[in-house]
């Protein structure tokens, strides 16, 4: 995807989405979790459809598309990305496509793809409405459109490598000039959000309340950033929309 302002985190942390969808108490991360899981439950029914994981990074988000029967292929403008997740998907003996490229600029003819998502990636762009452009042009009639992006609670972007950040109604406006029956909705409260990134200094500065969470979700299957609950301030966007000739 193309970016103004890069970021090192597969150098620094290799495949750490994989991680974070694991069953690891430690490595676990129910933020991460819920943000894959909104974006499957949009999506519905993958059975036999070609998906386009834009951003796609290590792979994570694509494995678990194919465990919904979806045929994904990863794009990311990072190399070193892309060849954790062909190391990742070889480990499980799958097969995903793994493509370098920008997302302003995808590689691929009209109407190829049954549905495209972009986790976290809007906000990385020079040119969010080119990227949206993009994905209308690939997607057929029909198609489907899945996004997740920060919600915007502060005047410039919470951080560096953000390009962009949206208030939800930004975020549908943008989306309502390529599709047609555009969805938004916001999830994970700030408050689970504050709670996770606390570091107790009780606990050797284990972020023991992200361990929780994660216990809650991995044993009991819910995962509390997920839900409608009682708390005025969101921390994510969902957004979704469909391809319909105008």
């Amino acid at each position: 995807m193309s970016k103004s302002n890069g970021f090192s985190n597969y150098s620094q942390r290799g495949a750490y989405h994989w991680r974070q969808i694991s069953r690891s108490i430690r490595d676990h991360n129910v933020f991460v979790s819920a943000r894959y899981h909104k974006i499957l439950d949009r999506l519905g029914d993958l059975n036999g459809k070609t998906v386009l994981d834009v951003g796609g990074g290590d792979g994570a988000l694509s494995y678990l598309l194919t465990r919904k029967n979806g045929l994904p292929l990863v794009i990311d403008i990072s190399f070193q990305a892309l060849q954790y997740a062909r190391a990742e998907f070889k480990k499980r003996r799958i097969f995903i496509e793994c493509l370098q490229g920008s997302a302003d600029k995808l590689p691929f003819s009209d109407e190829t793809f049954d549905a495209v998502v972009g986790c976290e990636v809007i906000e990385h762009l020079s040119n969010p409405d080119q990227f949206l452009c993009e994905c209308s042009r690939i997607l057929r009639t029909e198609g489907l459109l899945v996004l997740t992006t920060p919600l915007r609670i502060t005047e410039s972007p919470s951080q560096a490598n953000h390009e962009r950040e949206f208030f939800a109604g930004e975020l549908r406006g943008s989306l309502e000039n390529y599709f047609s029956m555009v969805r938004v909705d916001s999830f994970a409260p700030v408050f689970w959000f504050e709670i996770i990134n606390f570091r107790p200094k009780l606990f050797m500065n284990r972020p023991v309340f992200l361990y929780f969470l994660n216990i809650i979700e991995l044993w009991f299957g819910k995962n509390l950033l997920m839900g409608s609950l009682p708390y005025r301030y969101q921390s994510c966007l969902i957004g979704s929309a469909i391809k319909i000739p105008r």
